[in-house]
């Protein structure tokens, strides 16, 4: 059955969801944002299937900053689980509603997201499907999607503890946004300081203190953007070692399609022999393995060569590794160009929160034409938002209007907020912190256009016309 919002005499999507929670079992909802209109619209529909004992689990999206917190928490009280999705590439974009009743499933599937206009105003368009019409088990393969969703390690339960970091940072976003309007004209050095610093400590302030879940919203928001391992800058030399292992795993993949890495490979040890030079050090702490792992194998399955094969219950099977189509493609490069050309089209994919992050730098580096390492690690990398963009902009123009003893002094107070919130062992993190935003500059300069200077600290605008075909290249539909 078609469903849509503008045509009076078929249905639309709000008197489909409807029917389709009434007397539910089980509601399972994949959908990318939800919204206050839409929570109000079905809240006692909810409620009355949490009351007659039935499992309501909701998938969703905190990018682009749609979703709003509140209607999450009211969710949440009602009994409704909520998990958050953040995968490395791409956006969370799923319209899925899955419904059991007396063991039948059914399933919606289209494009509207969980709100009023969605549910009865925009042009929007799902296909409902129900065991008469479930044709080749679409709505089998629907859940079993929804459950590999669920169970992957890149999605993280909602608990009032992120709900509550989630809205505080929110506020404070909006609370530094109302200072920048009122003081980026201004001459006055120590208003703008102060408006900087409001800005640093709402990142800052993100505490380590508790041991955070690998996939938790709050285990590396302090630290900002994440693309590789902070192992080593991504340059030539870097990119052909990369390749040189690419080939190696290439030429081991066979009839079965991926290599051993497990402990006792004996596939493992033709690639760490190939690389003797690197692991040469004998009184190394880390077997020469676990420094494959951590190194290299994190950089090609960050950069979209490399992925684990999945086990049952939809796990990664960390023990197998195969490569992808990009990865294959870099195997038969012929030069670097090439491989520069499907790094960039990979890297170009890479979102932090709800950032395009090679994009967001070239539209930046378009008005700035450089970022320096302090502009980089104070502002820029904490944008979670393509909408922060013009903001970011105005934090950084800020910076440059102050003097250099002035620059400095505010990097002092940075480093003495960053020993107070994060205590002990705060020198080696803040070292640590440093080395990350510089690894993450790399990756970026190494793209198209960009590039990266590992003496001044800066990233480039290198090649305006070659940049502005990666940003026309890039995806960045919500």
């Amino acid at each position: 059955m078609f469903i849509q919002n503008q045509i009076i005499s078929l249905p639309n999507h709000l008197k489909k969801i409807k029917e389709l929670l009434k007397d539910s079992d089980k509601l399972f909802l994949a959908v990318a944002y939800i919204r206050n209109s839409g929570v109000d619209m079905l809240i006692d529909d909810l409620k009355s299937i949490i009351i007659n004992k039935g499992d309501i689990r909701i998938i969703c999206s905190n990018d682009m900053d749609i979703t709003q917190p509140t209607a999450i928490r009211r969710l949440i009280g009602v009994g409704v689980e909520v998990k958050i999705c953040k995968f490395e590439a791409g956006t969370f974009h799923p319209k899925m509603w899955l419904s059991e009743k007396n063991g039948a499933w059914v399933c919606l599937v289209g494009s509207a997201n969980f709100s009023r206009a969605a549910f009865l105003q925009n042009v929007e368009a799902s296909i409902f499907i129900d065991p008469e019409s479930n044709k080749n088990n679409t709505v089998e393969q629907s859940l079993m999607f929804f459950e590999y969703l669920w169970d992957n390690d890149k999605c993280f339960e909602v608990t009032d503890v992120i709900l509550k970091e989630w809205q505080d940072r929110e506020r404070l976003k909006r609370e530094v946004k109302k200072e920048i309007e009122i003081v980026k004209f201004s001459s006055e050095s120590k208003k703008v300081s102060k408006v900087l610093f409001d800005f640093i400590k709402s990142w800052i302030g993100i505490s380590k203190k508790k041991k955070q879940v690998k996939s938790d919203f709050t285990n590396s928001l302090w630290r900002g953007w994440y693309i590789i391992p902070d192992q080593g800058y991504i340059d030539n030399n870097l990119v052909s070692n990369l390749k040189k292992i690419v080939i190696l795993i290439k030429s081991k993949l066979g009839k079965k399609g991926y290599i051993d890495i497990s402990k006792k490979s004996k596939e493992l040890i033709t690639i760490l022999n190939s690389l003797k030079i690197k692991f040469k050090k004998k009184k190394h702490k880390t077997r020469p393995r676990d420094l494959f792992i951590r190194q290299e194998k994190n950089y090609l399955i960050r950069l979209g060569l490399a992925t684990h094969l999945l086990k049952n219950k939809n796990k990664e099977d960390n023990s197998k590794l195969t490569l992808t189509e990009s990865g294959i493609k870099f195997a038969v490069c012929k030069n670097l160009d090439c491989e520069k050309d499907i790094y960039t089209n990979n890297t170009s994919m890479m979102t932090w929160g709800g950032v395009n992050m090679v994009s967001f730098i070239i539209k930046l580096l378009l008005e700035l034409e450089y970022i320096s390492l302090e502009e980089f690690y104070l502002f820029v990398m904490h944008a979670d938002s393509m909408t922060d963009l013009l903001f970011i902009r105005d934090l950084v123009l800020m910076f440059r209007k102050l003097t250099q003893p002035e620059q400095e002094l505010l990097i002092k107070q940075f480093n003495k907020q960053f020993d107070k919130t994060k205590g002990v062992t705060a020198k080696n993190v803040r070292g640590n912190y440093l080395k990350h935003a510089k690894h993450t500059m790399s990756a970026i300069g190494w793209v198209h256009g960009l590039s990266y200077d590992e003496t001044g600290f800066n990233l480039n605008l290198v090649d305006k016309n070659k940049a502005l075909i990666v940003l026309e290249n890039a995806d960045l539909e919500a």
